[in-house]
């Protein structure tokens, strides 16, 4: 009973210890991970014009991917990106209205999501979650619709110019 008893106390005494020193270099990595975190933050607030979001993105999700290298295992910090990936989702969605009816910028923010999602995917595992709904099914459905609506308007235009018997200026809808 006695050699029970000290090894009881021995284990108690060395599992304290482990976990001290294991709070202290999540300490010390949640540290290291402050500034980027920051700078990610800062982004996200500069970001209120839809002509800053590509590169506003691009750098948000490039700070994040390297947040995420150094310190793929850290709750907190993962919690955190994931936080500042939900809100650059909401700024892409919302700002559709310039991107989505315009097929360059479309392309360009479908590669954006794409990048978001395969960056969250790898984030959810750490805290042991989904990243659902994903981001490019909801930016392919915006530029589908922007599509239609370019389209659209297109067809108005050109039969507006027929109408009024413009018809040389209705062939320029037809490269639209």
């Amino acid at each position: 009973d006695l050699d029970a008893v000290r090894a009881t106390k021995a284990t108690t005494i060395l599992e304290d210890r482990v976990k001290k020193l294991r709070e202290r270099m999540a300490a010390q990595l949640e540290a290291k991970a402050k500034a980027p975190l920051a700078q990610i933050s800062k982004l996200l607030a500069e970001l209120k014009e839809p002509a800053q979001l590509m590169p506003a993105a691009g750098s948000i999700l490039n700070i994040a991917a390297q947040v995420h290298e150094q310190i793929p295992t850290s709750k907190k910090v993962t919690d955190s990106l994931l936080r500042a990936l939900v809100d650059l989702a909401k700024k892409i969605l919302q700002f559709h209205a310039a991107w989505a009816t315009e097929p360059a910028r479309a392309t360009a923010v479908k590669e954006i999501a794409t990048k978001l999602d395969e960056l969250a995917q790898k984030l959810v595992v750490v805290m042991g979650s989904t990243w659902d709904p994903t981001m490019l099914p909801q930016v392919e459905r915006l530029a589908l619709e922007g599509a239609r609506q370019r389209l659209k308007d297109s067809i108005k235009g050109a039969e507006t110019e027929i109408a009024n018997r413009k018809c040389a200026k209705a062939t320029k809808y037809s490269k639209a």
